[in-house]
């Protein structure tokens, strides 16, 4: 699947926000909704996943991973 795809998606942007939202609840400390920046922090972690899934590697470690 060509990976630039994604964006098509009727809900890829709804599960982005999911992943990220996750991956900071996994990550959070007990004081972070207190960070002063914690939209630009969510916002940069969003887009790091967006990438990510859109690298062509991503998509060879999810073949490697489902073998």
């Amino acid at each position: 699947m060509d990976n630039e795809r994604f964006a098509d998606i009727p809900e890829y942007k709804k599960i982005l926000k999911g992943v990220a939202e996750e991956f900071i609840g996994l990550v959070e400390m007990e004081d972070y909704e207190e960070f002063e920046n914690i939209n630009k922090l969510k916002k940069e972690i969003t887009e790091h996943f967006d990438k990510f899934f859109k690298d062509p590697e991503f998509d060879r470690l999810m073949s490697k991973a489902a073998d």
